[in-house]
Parts: structure tokens; C-alpha cells; sequence
């Protein structure tokens, strides 16, 4: 119901979008290359660099900086909000999807019915670095981020994934001898410790015993954790995250320009959780 709910946005995007032309993330890296030159390929046309998404001052901030770069681009993001979406996911089994769409592909980071502590900021960047790599290779499905099973050989896409946010150069430089300095080379980099640890056992730093251990470890630490009460966001903040700031803000150009009633915004848009006169707040939300 998610993906059909997006179609039909995507469609609508482009119909109140005009002139807007064949993406050029799509496609971007179909023939083979090291996974170094197809990163470099990658950020070059989203005008992103490693290198600014680890100066945010914190992972919410770098997945923030790398939805809007994708935003951009014509590519369009939407974030798992319980109640705002055409049907709840429970038990969810992948991080992410893509929607094909040769001008403006719909990415999908899924949250789970408790929100963002099941997808944490780490995780998310990930996700969106990995569902960029299928759009530049024009694979539309869903992925998945189960740490143990991409030890010693992960698909081609998670090692392009990987050197987009854990160069080999930078992470062969990092103190990673205990489960501490590993979090904190993870905090660097802005991905979750777990995916620093596949990272570095892929790079050959540690062996498959030691990724193990590691991995084990913050699992067990994870289940332990106090899991952060849920909070229910502003109707206009829970809009804007599912439909995401580029196609929200569309949608409201097209009611500017009468090419679209308030009405009708408010029930394709908005799920019929906000009226008319909640737009402006909408907006506002927007910038």
C-alpha cells in the first residue's frame, strides 16, 4: 500500500513539476568500476562530499544534509511515520526501498512501528547511501542491514555504500582495537558501530572472529538499552516527514498556482490529518 501510495505521488509530482528532466543519479554508475570511482560518481552528482556529511555535528544532522542533497536532485524521500501512511509496518524486515522512476525516483527508510529508535540516524545514512548506489545502478527494491550476514563477502552495492561513507583510507587510519575507539571512529564517520565493524572486516583490518565478537556485543548492549519513550510529532512535522520537503513543497506550489485545491492537498498530502488552515504552519515546517 506504501509503494502505491508513492506511485501515485510520484505521478503527481511530475504532473505539477514542469519540464522536469531524466534524472541524472539514474543510471549514473552502470558500467563496472571500482566501488572508489562510482562513490566519487555518486557524490559528484548530488554535490556531496564524505567529507561534509562528517562535519555535521551529529548523524541526525548528516542524514538531514544528505536527504536534501538527494531532495535536490529530484529524488524524492519518504520517512516511516505511523498514522500518516496507508498502513502500519510491524516486524519490519528491511531498512529502505527504491521506486522506479526515471525523473524522480521515491526512496523509502523504513521506521518501524516504534520510530526512529529501530532506524537510529546511523542506520539511516546507511540506508541512503545504499538506496543511491541502486538508483545509480538502476536496481529499484527494498535492502536490508543485517550487520552478521554482510561479514566476508557483501553484494557490490554495500562495498560502494561503504567507501561513500567509510572511505578504506580513512578507516584503515582509525584506532579500531576495542569495541570503545570503534564507537567513537563511528561517531566520526556518522554510521552506526556495527556498520564500522563490517566495514573494517571486509577491509581486512580484523577477521571474521574478532567482527564477530563485536557485532554480538552491541547487539546485546542494543536489546538492553532504555528504549526512548515515542513521541507523537505535529501533525504538519509528520506530514512533512512522510511525503519529504520536496514533494510537500511542490504540492504547495501547486496550490499557489490553482492547480490544486487546498481540499484536495489536504487529502493526498496530508492523510486528512491537517486542514486548510494548518498550511501556513506547513510551510513553515518546510524551511
Amino acid at each position: 500500500m506504501i509503494v502505491k501510495d508513492l506511485l501515485r505521488k510520484q505521478e503527481l509530482y511530475k504532473k505539477h513539476v514542469v519540464d522536469l528532466p531524466v534524472n541524472p543519479l539514474v543510471g549514473s554508475i552502470t558500467r563496472a568500476k571500482t566501488p572508489e570511482d562510482d562513490a566519487q560518481s555518486l557524490f559528484g552528482v548530488l554535490g556531496l562530499s564524505g567529507e561534509e556529511l562528517r562535519s555535521q555535528n551529529n548523524k541526525e544532522k548528516a542524514v538531514e544534509c544528505y536527504i536534501n542533497r538527494l531532495e535536490s536532485a529530484h529524488v524524492l524521500v519518504a520517512r516511516s511515520t505511523p498514522g500518516y501512511m496507508p498502513q502500519t509496518l510491524s516486524k519490519v524486515k528491511f531498512s529502505g526501498f527504491a521506486v522506479r522512476d526515471p525523473r524522480a525516483p521515491y526512496l523509502f527508510l523504513a521506521g518501524g512501528t516504534h520510530g526512529e529508535d529501530e532506524e537510529p540516524e546511523g542506520r539511516q545514512l546507511f540506508t541512503l547511501a545504499l538506496l543511491t548506489v541502486l538508483i545509480g545502478r538502476k536496481m529499484f527494491r527494498a535492502v536490508t542491514m543485517d550487520a552478521t550476514a554482510l561479514l566476508n563477502a557483501p553484494p557490490p552495492e554495500y562495498a560502494i555504500a561503504g567507501e561513500m561513507l567509510m572511505p578504506g583510507q580513512l578507516v584503515r587510519s582509525l584506532d579500531l582495537s576495542s569495541l570503545p575507539s570503534i564507537k567513537e571512529g563511528a561517531g566520526l564517520l556518522k554510521v552506526t558501530p556495527s556498520a564500522l565493524v563490517v566495514r573494517a572486516q571486509n577491509l581486512k583490518i580484523f577477521g571474521w572472529d574478532v567482527a564477530s565478537a563485536h557485532l554480538h556485543s552491541l547487539a546485546d548492549e542494543h536489546r538492553r538499552r532504555t528504549k526512548p519513550s515515542a513521541r507523537q510529532p505535529k501533525p504538519v512535522h509528520a506530514v512533512r516527514k512522510y511525503n519529504g520537503r520536496r514533494f510537500a513543497g511542490a504540492m504547495l506550489d501547486a496550490v499557489d498556482t490553482g492547480a490544486l485545491s487546498e481540499g484536495d492537498f489536504c487529502r493526498v498530502v496530508g492523510a486528512r490529518k491537517i486542514k486548510p488552515e494548518d498550511l501556513p504552519d506547513l510551510r513553515q515546517a518546510l524551511r
